[in-house]
């Protein structure tokens, strides 16, 4: 029984215009690169880094020069500073996910020294999509010191917020009353950015029920 060739052989003869399009529809769809903390041991001492998970290079970087040059046009190399090995991020779609708070903290540590000298080609200014874990109830205070001066100021141009929280044992109305809390929370760091430059602030807040992180890239596509 012969074996059925499934090569496609003839896409190089294809026009260039027709492949350059089937390169563009091959872009995977927008991806959740999540963020964690590890600790490493350097000579007897500890050092948290951080390091991205699920965050493989896509395909069409290393297919041929002509998909990677597609490619390139979308993802950038990007978080050289702040992980141990940068990743391929499309800054228009994919989503930036912190596993917990500290996470987000640490992340940011190299951004804070340096924010004075970033400029307008900031990666931090780039990110439209974020979401962090959180595992405790908000009280308006804390919860408002963090969105406002962790997460809105080191990321200015935000276009969606996602908040995952993993509360156990709660009941629906609980579960209710805590996203009520964190959209009245997140009005007011808006409000709060208004009054610096006098142009309102838009951004998404989404607010979910930790059911696994890998479920947020389909959130933002609905």
């Amino acid at each position: 029984m012969s074996t059925l060739n499934q090569d496609f052989t003839i896409f190089g003869q294809l026009p260039v215009e027709l492949r350059l399009e089937i390169w563009k529809r091959a872009i995977p769809e927008p991806r959740t690169i999540r963020i964690k903390t590890i600790s490493v041991d350097i000579q007897g001492t500890l050092f948290h880094k951080s390091v991205a998970l699920r965050a493989a290079t896509p395909a069409l970087l290393h297919t041929n020069q002509e998909s990677r040059e597609e490619a390139l046009k979308v993802y950038t190399l990007s978080f050289e500073d702040n992980l141990i090995k940068p990743v391929y991020f499309d800054f228009k779609r994919d989503i930036l996910a912190f596993q917990n708070l500290f996470c987000l903290k640490h992340f940011i540590k190299k951004c804070s020294r340096d924010w004075p000298t970033l400029g307008s080609n900031s990666e931090y200014l780039k990110v439209r999509h974020l979401a962090l874990i959180t595992y405790w109830v908000p009280t308006g205070g804390r919860y408002f010191k963090v969105l406002e001066e962790k997460v809105m100021f080191f990321f200015p141009c935000l276009e969606t917020f996602i908040c995952m929280s993993r509360i156990p044992s709660l009941s629906q109305d609980q579960k209710v009353d805590i996203e009520t809390e964190f959209k009245a929370i997140w009005a007011l760091v808006l409000k709060s950015l208004w009054a610096t430059d006098g142009t309102p602030k838009e951004c998404n807040f989404v607010w979910k029920e930790a059911e696994g992180v890998d479920s947020m890239g389909r959130w933002l596509r609905e």
